[in-house]
Parts: C-alpha cells; sequence; structure tokens
C-alpha cells in the first residue's frame, strides 16, 4: 500500500499536467499506469498476489475482491465499454501508434473515474489493513493468554473459544461506531 498507492498519486499528476498542456496521449497513458498502479495496489493488499500484467481489463479481476470496485467503471452500454477500452489501449497505443487520439472531454471522464477508483481502492486497503491489524493483535492477544493461563491447567479450547468471542464482539463495536458516525 504505502509503495503503490503514492505511485498511483504520482502518475495521476503527470496525467494532469500532460492533459492541461494539451498532450494528449501522454496524458492517457499516465492515466493508464496510475489505473494499474490502483489495481496492484488492492490486489497486492488483499490477495498479497498481484500478476504481472500490464492489461488493466485484466487486472480489473480485483473487483471481484469488492462489490465498491464494480461501481467504478459503469459498463451499462457500449460507449461506457469503449472508453474503458480507451483507456486500456493507451499503455501501447497511446505512446507508439500514430492512429491513437483521444479528447479532452474523454480524458476528463476517464480521469473523475480513475480518481474514484483510487478512493474506493484506499477505502478497501484501509479497511483490509485495519482488518489484518486486528487479526494480529488478537493472536498476539491469544498467544499471551495461553502463556498466562495455561499453566493453570485452562483447556487450550476455552482459550479458542474465548478469542473468538472477543474478535465477534470488536466487530460488533466496529459496527456500533460506524452507525455512530452516520
Amino acid at each position: 500500500f504505502d509503495e503503490w498507492m503514492p505511485s498511483s498519486v504520482e502518475f495521476l499528476d503527470n496525467y494532469r499536467f500532460n492533459l492541461e498542456k494539451g498532450r494528449h496521449n501522454n496524458a492517457a497513458f499516465q492515466l493508464h499506469q496510475a489505473t494499474e498502479r490502483l489495481y496492484h495496489c488492492v490486489l497486492l493488499v488483499c490477495t498479497f498476489y498481484t500478476p504481472h500484467n500490464h492489461n488493466i481489463g485484466f487486472l480489473a479481476q480485483a473487483e471481484r475482491l469488492d462489490i465498491r470496485l464494480r461501481d467504478v467503471w459503469p459498463m451499462a452500454n457500449r460507449k461506457d465499454r469503449t472508453m474503458f477500452e480507451k483507456l486500456k489501449d493507451a499503455y501501447v497505443k497511446a505512446r507508439y501508434s500514430k492512429h491513437y487520439r483521444i479528447s479532452e472531454e474523454e480524458l476528463s471522464w476517464l480521469g473523475e473515474r480513475v480518481e474514484e477508483l483510487g478512493r474506493v481502492v484506499h477505502i478497501v486497503c484501509s479497511e483490509k489493513i485495519a482488518q489484518l491489524e486486528q487479526a494480529l493483535n488478537g493472536r498476539k492477544i491469544l498467544q499471551r493468554a495461553q502463556v498466562a493461563v495455561d499453566p493453570f491447567g485452562i483447556p487450550r479450547e476455552h482459550l479458542v473459544i474465548h478469542a473468538r468471542l472477543t474478535e465477534e464482539r470488536q466487530h460488533d463495536l466496529r459496527a456500533l461506531a460506524i452507525l455512530d458516525d452516520a
């Protein structure tokens, strides 16, 4: 997360700079790179794996991890699907094809979608990192409890049941905190 998220922001900044300068093909490539890094980020954080692939159509498999990721790219009509394909093609064609064309309007629409992808990836990754930290902390507490309690003859299965109940209680408390914030 600490590597891929800031990298995506840098490419998004480069996209804005090139868009402002009227360098549309370079802006499209920078936007592709930001998108690619966001998908790599969420895949690594949530699955501890990301394929060595630049095809954002393939990397979009990350959308299976969280329904919020699916909502970023509208695919209801042909125009929306074509826009995503244009961004996908930017990896090669924006740099090497003299026939690749993308308008400022198309870039602006795609830029909004990539910014939304960034917001969603940040939320999904932050939640997963918090979940992993909580699980790690729960394990440490369980390990300490085993060391402290086992000498007194409490069966191990009671400790595991207690740890599960504690995790469920923490989940309930987190859910209540979310409701209170709303």
